[in-house]
């Protein structure tokens, strides 16, 4: 414990009590404390387990936003048709994936005219439409 306290530049009684604390708001004992040892119990090593995952996609959700920031990932959002989206899609994700890993894509299975809709709302940066319904709609695809 007095190990544990100096890696967190905490005190030993302070630390105590911030695991008492911990223990008594989730209501079960975390640690099996014997002669000056502790060890996890299954609870403990639970909840260990656990923050470790939370850590990680908390780390990763930094990481992401800070490329965000740069410029250099990015969110595409599609609206398709289910029926196309089951065809397509998987070759989609997969290319995806490998030439351009740090867009993700948000897509969203819609009927032709929702897709439209969400387009000119600005819900989507690609609408995935018939050239029937493109043309009624007088949509003009062009490159940026």
């Amino acid at each position: 414990m007095t190990y544990a306290a100096k890696l967190l530049d905490q005190t030993q009684p302070s630390l105590s009590q911030h695991i008492a604390k911990l223990e008594e708001s989730v209501g079960q004992l975390l640690f099996e404390r014997g002669r000056g040892q502790f060890e996890l119990t299954d609870a403990g090593d639970f909840l260990c387990r656990r923050a470790r995952i939370i850590m990680a996609v908390v780390d990763d959700t930094v990481a992401r936003l800070a490329a965000h920031a740069k410029g250099t990932r990015g969110v595409l959002s599609i609206g398709v048709r289910s029926s196309i989206a089951r065809a397509l899609l998987p070759d989609v994700l997969a290319r995806m994936a490998e030439t351009c890993p740090d867009v993700e894509l948000d897509v969203h299975e819609v009927a032709p005219a929702d897709a439209i809709e969400m387009l000119y709302t600005r819900r989507l940066t690609i609408a995935v439409v018939g050239r029937r319904l493109a043309r009624q709609q007088q949509l003009v695809v062009s490159p940026k």
